[in-house]
Order: structure tokens, then C-alpha cells, then sequence
């Protein structure tokens, strides 16, 4: 019998695992369901596999099932991790960043921007916060927590692109608006220029940043006082 046709799947940088499975299901390679009770097993707070799934383009035989697709998948993210540079920076004096806390913050920073030149600057300001004790309040950290919630309720609509202000309190180990520090785990599925970036990140005085949709770039500030005259010139931009 002829083996059947190889299916090309597509999972973009900063996809959730949540989002993954909907496309395995859409492309008839493993049920969503399946993919998402293995991602995101239940009573476990923090997912053995979300951050460590390498976006990219795959050819996967149709009908393989979940797991087979979780460990090529993570296979790739292996491979990747090895060749990033090191040493990782240090979190607070002789603390380095773990290979888990590394992926954890090269997810924040693919969710926070997608300006590639904004990269390595957004890593270099979580940790200059990470440093400082400052908490990150990282809206797609929030937006993750709510995704998260989704995927354990399996309900489609867990992704909002607007936070309201009622979002920032959810209680959640990933709201960085209420917890200090990393959150427990990646909140998607960073790229390779986001994990370098983490890995390498711009040394600054910077701690704050503001998108501004009118340049399609963030501005940067290095105190409180900036960074509210940063937000004051995105909104006159509107």
C-alpha cells in the first residue's frame, strides 16, 4: 500500500501549544483534545511542554497522534537550545538564568514585541527589572493566564487582544501584574531570534517601554517620570 501523503503544517513563532492543536485537529494529524490533555495535563500547574514546541514548518504524516508530534516538535527545540550562546545572563550576582527560565523569558519577549530590532532591547529591560525586584507586568503574561484558563476549559475565546483593567487581577501564577519574577513557565512557544535575544540581551538603563502604534515601534524609558511622558506622546499620537 502507498504511504499516505506527508501533510506540511506551519506553527508561527509565539503560537501557544492551545493554539497548536486547534491546526493539528484543522489538518486531521491528531485531535485537539489529544494534543491539549498531553500539553496541559490536568492538577499540573505549570505544562511540561509549552515554550519547549519549536515553531516552525513541518511535514508530519497524517493521523500521527499527539505524542509522536510533541516529541518531534521538542526534538527541534533541543537541538536550537544547545546552540545558543553562553553563559546565560545573570538574574542577580552568580545566579545565571536556567535553560527553563531562559525559554521562560525568550516567550515573554516574543509576545511583547515582533520589531526584530526590539528584541534583544525588551530582553535587556525584563531583566533589568528581574534585577532591580521590580515586577515585570507584562500584559502577555495576563493574556497567557487567561489563554491558559481557556485551554483547561478548552473554550475557544481565551485570547483577547485588548486587556481591560478587570484582567489584570487574575489570579493566576503568570500574572506578572500581582507575582514578582518570572512566571512559573514560557507563555508560548518563543522563535530563534527571541531565545537569542534571552540570551544575549542590550545592556541599558532602560525599565519601562511603551508601544506606540503610530511609529510601530516601542519607546523606552529609563525611570518612572519618562516612561509617563512616553505614554502622554502615544496618546496625543492617537
Amino acid at each position: 500500500a502507498q504511504a499516505p501523503a506527508l501533510v506540511k503544517v506551519t506553527f508561527p513563532e509565539g503560537w501557544t501549544a492551545h493554539q497548536m492543536a486547534d491546526r493539528l485537529a484543522d489538518e486531521h494529524i491528531a485531535a485537539a483534545d489529544a494534543f491539549r490533555k498531553l500539553v496541559y495535563p490536568a492538577g499540573k500547574a505549570v505544562s511540561p511542554w509549552e515554550g519547549r514546541l519549536f515553531p516552525d514548518t513541518y511535514l508530519i504524516p497524517p493521523e500521527t497522534g499527539a505524542m509522536p508530534i510533541i516529541q518531534t516538535l521538542h526534538q527541534h527545540f533541543a537541538k536550537i537550545a544547545k546552540t545558543l550562546p553562553r553563559p546565560f545572563p545573570q538574574v542577580a550576582p552568580g545566579k545565571v538564568l536556567s535553560t527553563a527560565q531562559l525559554t521562560t523569558l525568550a516567550s515573554i519577549v516574543e509576545r511583547e514585541t515582533d520589531v526584530p530590532g526590539e528584541r534583544a532591547l525588551v530582553a535587556g529591560v525584563l531583566l533589568n527589572r528581574l534585577r532591580k525586584k521590580m515586577r515585570l507586568q507584562c500584559d502577555a503574561t495576563v493574556q497567557y493566564a487567561r489563554e491558559l484558563a481557556a485551554a483547561r476549559d478548552q473554550l475557544a475565546n481565551g485570547h483577547k487582544s485588548r486587556l481591560m483593567l478587570s484582567d489584570l487581577k487574575i489570579d493566576s501564577p503568570y500574572n506578572t501584574y500581582r507575582h514578582s519574577g518570572l512566571p512559573p513557565g514560557p507563555i508560548c512557544n518563543p522563535g530563534v531570534a527571541s531565545l537569542k535575544a534571552a540570551a544575549r540581551p542590550k545592556n541599558t538603563g532602560y525599565l519601562f517601554y511603551v508601544w506606540s502604534p503610530k511609529l510601530k515601534h516601542h519607546l523606552f524609558a529609563a525611570n518612572y517620570a519618562e516612561h509617563l511622558h512616553n505614554v502622554r506622546l502615544v496618546k496625543e499620537q492617537r
